[in-house]
């Protein structure tokens, strides 16, 4: 069982120093269901608790605000913060995405959405379980499909630049076309 420093997290609000046991800590997170909270300790300049987004916020991108029940987020070495969640619009839950974002003002950034069209446009995003991050900050994940012409699966790759990469999709012929891949 790892030792995770108890935070005061009553002024979300408000950023603030660390202490010696949270800086300590390196870059662990905790996760509130309203809201995502990093406690940053990869720079003595930005080391402190920051509050990344919180339910009720309006997504960069997107209609509407964020749910409850904010994703449990992942974090970079660079402070990013990446998460996963449903927006609400007039008592609804009309979709989500994937967001990330360091808590600085204006880090917030829509990184995809559910309905988004799929790179070679041949149908759209549905969810995306599970969001990582790669060392270079690239944003990765396996997602559902729509209308994808028999594909109901794939893995992507978000660079922070609007490039979205194909990894891989199921149903599509292996590399030097001796098979099909049937499943991701």
């Amino acid at each position: 069982k790892r030792n995770i420093p108890q935070l005061d997290l009553s002024p979300l609000a408000t950023p603030r120093k660390a202490s010696r046991a949270e800086h300590g800590a390196m870059r662990e997170l905790t996760f509130l269901s309203m809201a995502v909270v990093c406690v940053l300790s990869h720079s003595a300049a930005r080391a402190g608790t920051v509050v990344v987004a919180a339910g009720g916020d309006a997504p960069p991108r997107g209609t509407g605000v964020f749910a409850e029940g904010l994703g449990i987020p992942v974090l970079h070495n660079s402070g990013k913060a990446v998460f996963l969640a449903n927006l609400r619009e007039g008592g609804f839950l009309t979709g989500g995405g994937i967001f990330c974002g360091n808590g600085t003002p204006g880090s917030l950034e829509t990184v995809v959405l559910n309905g988004d069209p799929l790179p070679d446009a041949s149908g759209n995003f549905g969810s995306f379980p599970y969001p990582q991050v790669n060392g270079a900050g690239q944003i990765v994940t396996y997602a559902s499909l729509q209308n994808a012409l028999g594909a109901n699966w794939g893995i992507f790759r978000f660079d922070g630049s609007d490039v979205i990469t194909e990894i891989v999709r199921d149903n599509q012929l292996e590399p030097g076309g001796n098979g099909q891949i049937t499943s991701v």
